[in-house]
């Protein structure tokens, strides 16, 4: 027999971390929505360049995190599609057990994993056949420059990323 305790420090760092993630989705889908992910795999890049004296892939860290980002509105839809067709098929999400709500997960996540792997190996043949290779130093039709606004902004989200790590102790 299990028992669970809810405490006050329990709640307040469960309601941090509900806050972050809900800021994560919604400025991920922000950045998805406005910005082209030519756009930030090319900004990723730069901002990341300096990292390959140290012996990071600098290019290949951006078009991880620019395909990852790309993916999250895809996979939203996806599960929006297969939660439809779980409730067609007589799935009921509403008021039910703990351990029925775990089957559905499991039934959720099955069919979005296969969707996902199957996405990827169409993304992994479309690279190939245009001739992406890894380590490859790539060129740019469009040179980024830094302004004013580009400073400002990564000075702001610095210390936006300072205070909240500092708010964490």
């Amino acid at each position: 027999s299990y028992t669970i305790t809810v405490t006050d420090v329990g709640l307040t760092e469960g309601s941090f971390f509900v806050i972050r993630f809900i800021d994560f989705l919604f400025l991920s889908s922000l950045l998805t929505l406005t910005t082209k992910p030519t756009q930030v795999n090319c900004a990723l890049d730069n901002l990341l360049k300096p990292l390959t004296k140290v012996g990071v892939n600098a290019g290949a860290f951006a078009m991880i995190i620019s395909v990852t980002l790309r993916f999250i509105p895809t996979l939203i839809q996806e599960s929006g599609k297969i939660l439809k067709a779980q409730a067609s098929r007589g799935a009921d999400f509403e008021e039910v057990s703990l351990m029925t709500k775990i089957v559905q997960a499991v039934s959720l996540v099955i069919p979005l994993f296969v969707i996902t792997y199957k996405k990827s190996v169409d993304l992994t043949y479309a690279m190939e056949a245009r001739g992406y290779v890894e380590r490859k130093e790539r060129s740019s039709l469009y040179e980024l420059r830094y302004g004013f606004i580009d400073y400002a902004s990564f000075v702001l989200i610095t210390i936006l990323f300072i205070g909240s790590i500092i708010s964490l102790f």
